[in-house]
């Protein structure tokens, strides 16, 4: 016989009979246990995710010089001769540079050597600040003088509170490179395919989602957007379709490799190659073609090489760090690094397609907030400036905001600085990289015109950029 369970006034109140709120504790219990299950269940998920990327982070690490490499270039400056470029950068996995000034001492054998740097201490101390005052998961900047190659700024960010992944970070490939890669998509597609910065393309659905119904040959309800507007919106279906009709996989792997990917990056400092990881399936194409996957991996060295080639008409520079090595005692050079490029992956009249498009994410696309400040500076009135946002959610750790781009002056080489940043976010984002990036171009622009006015004793670098020795021991 089935019982009714009545709800009883008592006072002015409604109970639940005895047996009934047993029942109700009864089911509020099983609910309880059943949501800490699945709490835990998806905690233990994460958690096996981040240690899983950590033991990867840890595994692929940069290539490193040979001890046999390293006795030579010890030999090299006790015997006092000239130094290589692998001397030095045997010398610095030796005596690895504090990243702090202009110049360090090192004891090489008997003799004493200064070290001098391309560092901009000014803005290397405000590329520090920036991160410790946001404090992501994790977080790195990179600057360098795009014509000369010359490192301006080299920054690691840790949070005390996530899992350490080493002081170098600026040089690692571990976090996806999301829409970054859209910078090669688009010069694929004007080199190979004619397209240009006007040209209009079809597109259906959400700008930043990727669904087969949005890569059909034919699509029924669409809209047309030009390939600038795509770029500054970052719409993953636009580039998707590019790489699958307009470029197709092959040209894709093609121009991949003619921007370094796979290849060591000639630095001083160890540094990991780029990777990405090829299917063959015009959907993986897609993913590839518009940044939607995980499997593309870039270092923050790499994105502002990228940017720098962009903006200096399609030449990618080798990257340096050390300026000149003197022997303190004699004053003799031993060695003088050399501008020189790396690789030249595009044409200039297509590099000058890509920063119209890079301009447009600053102007109206989704850097435009970051560069609200960059855009009332009357010092930057003359100047071009621009770049390309992406951010990916990174199974285990968060999301991975990037941001890569140039400040340039059409006739002044000087005022001319490539700079890419990333950070890691949890829940909550404290940054978007491209704030960070649109204010070390602001401060290097200002201090160098600054400098240039108004010279001071006491400036660490030179209007010009180049580094005052300091004898500074480590």
């Amino acid at each position: 016989m089935l019982r009714r369970v009545r709800m009883e006034n008592h006072r002015g109140r409604f109970r639940i009979p005895r047996r009934g709120r047993i029942r109700a504790l009864v089911l509020c219990a099983a609910l309880g246990g059943a949501a800490l299950m699945l709490f835990r269940r998806q905690s233990g998920e994460a958690s096996h995710q981040q240690s899983l990327f950590l033991k990867q982070a840890a595994a692929a690490r940069p290539h490193t010089t040979s001890k046999k490499q390293m006795r030579n270039a010890l030999a090299n400056t006790r015997s006092g001769g000239t130094l290589t470029a692998e001397d030095v950068t045997a010398l610095l996995q030796k005596f690895p540079p504090r990243l702090s000034a202009v110049a360090d001492t090192v004891l090489a054998g008997n003799r004493r050597l200064a070290v001098h740097f391309s560092l901009d201490t000014a803005l290397q101390e405000q590329a520090r600040n920036h991160l410790l005052r946001y404090h992501p998961k994790y977080g790195a900047v990179v600057a360098l003088h795009p014509s000369s190659g010359r490192v301006l700024a080299l920054t690691t960010y840790n949070n005390p509170e996530e899992p350490p992944l080493g002081d170098d970070v600026y040089c690692r490939s571990i976090f996806p490179a999301a829409s970054i890669i859209k910078i090669i998509t688009a010069a694929a597609a004007i080199d190979k395919a004619g397209l240009t910065a006007s040209s209009e393309i079809q597109t259906t659905g959400n700008n930043h989602t990727l669904y087969r119904f949005q890569l059909e040959p034919v699509l029924k309800n669409y809209r047309t957007v030009t390939l600038e507007e795509a770029f500054a919106y970052s719409m993953n279906p636009v580039f998707a379709r590019i790489g699958i009709y307009a470029v197709g996989a092959e040209a894709m792997r093609g121009y991949m490799t003619k921007f370094g990917f796979h290849e060591p990056v000639p630095f001083e400092l160890p540094a990991d190659s780029c990777r990405v990881v090829y299917e063959d399936s015009a959907f993986a194409l897609a993913e590839l073609a518009s940044g939607f996957n995980q499997q593309t991996l870039i270092s923050p060295l790499f994105g502002a090489l990228l940017a720098a080639a962009i903006s200096h008409n399609g030449l990618m520079p080798a990257p340096t760090l050390v300026d000149s090595i003197t022997d303190i005692t004699t004053g003799a050079r031993l060695y003088t690094a050399a501008a020189r490029p790396w690789r030249v992956p595009i044409r200039p009249a297509v590099a000058a397609q890509l920063r119209t498009m890079m301009r447009s994410v600053a102007r109206y696309g989704t850097a435009r907030k970051a560069f609200v400040y960059v855009k009332r500076s009357g010092m930057f009135e003359h100047l071009e400036y621009g770049g390309k946002t992406g951010n990916v959610g990174l199974d285990g750790m968060g999301r991975v905001d990037w941001f890569v781009g140039f400040a340039r002056h059409p006739s002044d080489p000087a005022q001319h600085i490539a700079v890419s940043v990333v950070t890691v976010h949890g829940p909550y984002w404290t940054v978007h990289s491209s704030f960070i990036a649109a204010e070390m171009m602001r401060a290097y622009i200002r201090n160098l015109q600054i400098a240039r006015t108004k010279p001071s004793a006491g400036d660490s670098t030179l209007a010009s950029g180049t580094p005052r020795t300091q004898d500074a021991g480590l």
